[in-house]
C-alpha cells in the first residue's frame, strides 16, 4: 500500500501544476491522459491519418510507462507530446486510481492496432520498427494476414534507411532511448503508436486473432457511429 501512497502523492503534486482538463482527458502527473471509447478513438486515428505533413503519437499508460514517468523527467515530457491513452495491463487498479475512476476502455496495442487497420478502408503503407529482423517479419505477416489491403514493410531501429512517407509507424521496441528518438524522428509518418511489446501475442496467434469477435463489434460499432 505504500507504493500506492507515495505514487499517489506524486499525482496530486503533479495535477495541482496543471490547470483542469475538460471533457474525457484525465490528468495524471500532469500529462493528458485520454479516457474515451471505441468509436471516437478510431476517428481520431483516422483523421490524424488523413493530416499530411502533420505528426500524431500515441502511447499507453499502463504500469511500465507510470514506472518510467516517476523517475525519468525526459520521458514524461517526451510522452507530454503524445496522445496517451489508459491501458489496464500490470497494476490496473493503479491506472484507475489515478485516473479517477475505471477508464471508459482498457486500450492495449494487441486491441487497437489491429482494430484501427479493420476500420481504415483505404489501403495504408504502414512501418513497423522493432529491435530484430525476425519478430518483425512474424508481425508483418500477421498484420498482412488481418488486413491484407494494407502494405506493412518491417523495419529494425538500427538499421533505419531513408524511405518515403507512410501513413503509420508501429514502434515495438519496448525502451527507445535518445538515439533511437531521434532516429525514429527522421521518418516521416502521420500517426506513429509505441507498442512496445504489446503485439507479441497477436504476432503468436492465428487468424481469427485473440479477441476478433470484440475487435469486430469495436469496429462495427464505430462505423454505424460515424454514419
Amino acid at each position: 500500500m505504500r507504493i500506492f501512497s507515495f505514487i499517489q502523492s506524486r499525482a496530486d503534486r503533479h495535477a495541482a501544476q496543471v490547470p483542469a482538463t475538460s471533457g474525457a482527458a484525465r490528468t495524471v502527473f500532469g500529462l493528458s491522459v485520454l479516457d474515451t471509447g471505441w468509436s471516437e478513438m478510431l476517428a481520431r486515428a483516422e483523421a490524424a491519418l488523413s493530416r499530411r505533413g502533420t505528426r500524431t503519437e500515441i502511447s499507453f499508460l499502463d504500469d511500465a510507462t507510470l514506472a518510467t514517468m516517476l523517475i525519468d523527467s525526459e520521458n514524461r515530457r517526451w510522452l507530454s507530446q503524445q496522445v496517451l491513452l489508459p491501458s489496464r495491463r500490470g497494476l490496473a487498479g493503479l491506472v484507475d486510481m489515478l485516473i479517477g475512476r475505471r477508464p471508459a476502455v482498457d486500450f492495449s496495442p494487441d486491441t487497437l492496432v489491429p482494430a484501427l487497420l479493420t476500420y481504415v478502408e483505404r489501403p495504408l503503407n504502414v512501418l513497423l520498427i522493432g529491435e530484430n529482423g525476425q519478430d518483425g517479419q512474424k508481425l508483418k505477416a500477421r498484420l498482412q494476414d488481418h488486413a491484407p489491403w494494407h502494405r506493412v514493410v518491417p523495419a529494425t531501429i538500427d538499421r533505419l534507411q531513408p524511405t518515403p512517407a507512410v501513413d503509420l509507424v508501429v514502434v515495438t521496441k519496448p525502451h527507445l532511448d535518445v538515439t533511437d528518438r531521434v532516429r525514429l524522428s527522421a521518418v516521416s509518418a502521420s500517426l506513429v503508436i509505441f507498442a512496445g511489446k504489446g503485439l507479441e501475442r497477436f504476432a503468436e496467434t492465428s487468424a481469427p486473432s485473440v479477441g476478433r469477435s470484440s475487435l469486430s463489434t469495436a469496429v462495427s460499432a464505430a462505423r454505424s457511429k460515424a454514419a
